[in-house]
């Protein structure tokens, strides 16, 4: 289903060109489009997120020492209001506490 983003989602989509959409309210991510789920948001309002291919730096930060970098599937993201979340494209899982 395609179309515009209800209020609150972003869509997201994996180096492998794989698209999901996360809820900035909920900290959800789902791999369906959550149109059938609430009114659509204005076109104006609807942030597409692409994550770079080669870009790895988001898989850790410099200021955290080695033990502290994600696990692997991880990716560290922000949302439209610059809140930190973390995300497994893989599992589809989503978390704002970094994973261990």
């Amino acid at each position: 289903m395609g179309g515009s983003l209800p209020v609150g989602w972003t869509q997201l989509t994996n180096p492998q060109g794989q698209l999901s959409y996360f809820n900035t309210s909920t900290g959800v991510t789902q791999s369906e489009h959550p149109g059938a789920q609430a009114q659509p948001q204005p076109k104006a309002q609807q942030t597409t997120v692409t994550l770079p291919v080669e870009d790895q730096s988001c898989n850790a930060r410099p200021d955290l020492p080695p033990a502290q970098t994600l696990p692997s599937g991880w990716k560290e993201l922000k949302n439209p209001d610059g809140k930190i979340f973390f995300t497994n494209f893989s599992t589809g899982e989503t978390s704002w506490s970094r994973p261990v």
